[in-house]
């Protein structure tokens, strides 16, 4: 180690193959680096690990002596999202994260029950019941092949082939099957498949069965709440839309519902249906949705603008009628040339409603072309 002498000022000793100029030279050495004072900086210097002056040497731990050509090592690379160093770009490292933990129900311990209860905490502050059920998960393959077979069998909007099978508090499709499902356990012939459904009922029992109070409780009186609307319209029933706005009185097939907002936010009851349709080439099926939009209060389910047919007065009344029109709306199909004696109206483009600003009365012959009536645009004709 170099001593000082008496005046305290280091001893500076020549270093082989260097100029022989002393670190105090001031002729040969060079400027300090000094560390900018800007607040900035020292973000950076944490973030980069700069020291206070000047940057050290980055050395990788892991380097190899032999390194191969870009690209030529046979094995793979892992990095890793590690903290951020600007809020827009990802920073990738080696190191494995400490926080990142495996999923529960990945799990063979969670995936070996028949039917996992994902539970939440309750939005409405009921200290009885500060957690309700977000939705079950059915493992079981007694339980699927037995919904499959039995309770939803014509169903629409149940895909029992997905691999996770996920179904998501109220438990709409349990309570429109939910007789399905109470027959299917007391008729059911296999013990295990018995047991496995028990479960999946102990579960759904009372959720469903309080909905099931609640809807009751107002279709007795004819009425329903627009969050309970859901419980009316059953998938593969029949649906009535009365006359309006020139249209006649309908029946329609419904396939599936939903709640659903529009561009404003609105929210509504969407049904999609399907119905008998024309359409120049040939007869068949064609699909069609309908909107409820929100009320306040309880409402009159025969002055919902569609409603299930089984809740009219006259439901033979209703089917005669429909079906009458249904015979002469096929033997109209096709193009003929006909006399016609009454009201004409031209449909609004790409809409289901009548323009009644073209109201016109008619008592002429006029032909009947469907084919061209929705080639050049029912606006138009």
């Amino acid at each position: 180690m170099p001593k000082n002498d008496e005046a305290g000022d280091p001893v500076t000793q020549d270093v082989p193959g260097s100029s022989g100029a002393s670190k105090e030279d001031p002729e040969h050495s060079s400027p300090p680096l000094e560390t900018p004072k800007e607040p900035w900086f020292s973000e950076v210097a944490r973030n980069f690990g700069i020291g206070d002056s000047v940057m050290p040497v980055v050395q990788d731990d892991d380097a190899e002596i032999n390194i191969a050509p870009k690209g030529m090592k046979p094995k793979p690379m892992f990095l890793y999202e590690g903290p951020l160093r600007c809020p827009c770009c990802p920073n990738w490292v080696k190191e494995y994260p400490n926080d990142v933990k495996e999923v529960v129900e990945t799990t063979n311990v969670v995936q070996q029950h028949a039917v996992v209860i994902r539970k939440k905490k309750a939005h409405k502050k009921n200290p009885h019941k500060p957690l309700e059920i977000h939705s079950i998960v059915i493992y079981s393959s007694l339980i699927r092949e037995a919904l499959k077979q039995h309770v939803f069998d014509g169903y629409a909007g149940v895909n029992l082939e997905v691999e996770d099978l996920v179904f998501e508090a109220p438990f709409r499709e349990f309570f429109h099957r939910w007789e399905k499902l109470n027959d299917c356990i007391t008729n059911g012939e296999d013990p295990r498949t018995v047991a496995h459904l028990n479960v999946l009922h102990e579960i759904l029992q009372p959720e469903v069965e309080e909905q099931l109070n609640l809807s009751k409780s107002l279709v007795k009186k004819g009425l329903i709440t627009f969050d309970l609307l859901w419980s009316l319209f059953k998938p593969g029933e029949c649906i009535y839309a009365p006359a309006t706005q020139g249209w006649p009185e309908r029946l329609m097939l419904l396939e599936t519902a939903k709640y659903d907002e529009d561009w404003q936010k609105k929210p509504f009851y969407r049904l999609n249906y399907k119905f008998i349709e024309w359409d120049g080439r040939r007869l068949g099926f064609n699909k069609e949705l309908r909107r409820i939009y929100g009320f306040e209060g309880p409402e009159r389910i025969t002055e919902l603008p569609v409603y299930p047919l089984s809740y009219h007065g006259t439901i033979d009344a209703v089917k005669d009628r429909c079906y009458q029109r249904g015979r002469r709306f096929e033997q109209l199909a096709g193009l003929h040339y006909v006399a016609y004696r009454g009201t004409a109206y031209r449909r609004l483009q790409f809409m289901m409603v009548l323009d009644h600003d073209s109201e016109t009365l008619l008592d002429e012959r006029v032909m009947i072309d469907a084919k061209s009536y929705y080639r050049e645009g029912s606006d138009k004709l």
